[in-house]
């Protein structure tokens, strides 16, 4: 698998470099967005992970880029993922905060690219996510976190709520302004649960 690097901090495109790498993958590095573009343009990746901070050109638009090109983003981020930034547009495939284990960039970038080359939908009552295109009823787009959420919910497996937390208020909120039939909810006894809405 080709990765593109993309981080003005030279130390760091060095160590992880060399950490993909021993991993079995072909690594570019970048450390501003003008180059981010250039070696879009020559060929591409089959994975971006990007710096939010990036100089010269905002990672919005090269996330924007990479969608439109269907080049899967991992944002590096110093914020604490929260469910506004699962809102923005665009959105990014997945967001990792800073700093991070190594296992986790690898976990979370296998997490992706499995995605994306999946061609399973995850259906509950009128809801469905589309799992390669990374959207919510073919109309917003979700990150890995949202689908493996999704996912732990339908089929009933273990997660970490508190880690869980901003991926399920980010799907209630998608799953309400599609004003669909389904909504996450806390179940006494039975704790967060896939519920079909109510209306009557």
């Amino acid at each position: 698998m080709h990765m593109l690097l993309a981080d003005p901090d030279r130390d760091f495109l060095e160590a992880f470099q060399t950490l993909l790498m021993l991993n079995g993958h072909t690594v570019s590095t970048v450390f501003d967005g003008t180059q981010v573009i250039t070696k879009l343009s020559h060929g591409g990746c089959d994975i971006l992970i990007l710096n939010e901070d990036i100089p010269r050109i905002p990672a919005r638009e090269l996330i924007r880029l990479c969608r439109d090109k269907q080049i899967p983003v991992i944002v590096l981020t110093e914020q604490r993922i929260h469910s506004d930034m699962l809102s923005d547009d665009p959105l990014a495939h997945a967001y990792l905060p800073l700093p991070f284990l190594p296992q986790e960039l690898t976990d979370t970038i296998e997490r992706v690219m499995a995605q994306q080359k999946s061609e399973e939908s995850l259906h509950f009552e009128d809801a469905v996510i589309e799992v390669p295109s990374f959207s919510l009823c073919r109309t917003l787009p979700v990150t890995e976190g949202e689908i493996s959420v999704f996912r732990a919910l339908l089929y009933r497996q273990p997660m970490n709520y508190r880690r869980a937390g901003p991926y399920m208020t980010a799907l209630n909120h998608k799953l309400a302004k599609l004003h669909k039939n389904v909504c996450i909810k806390y179940l006494i006894h039975d704790g967060y649960r896939l519920v079909k809405m109510n209306y009557e």
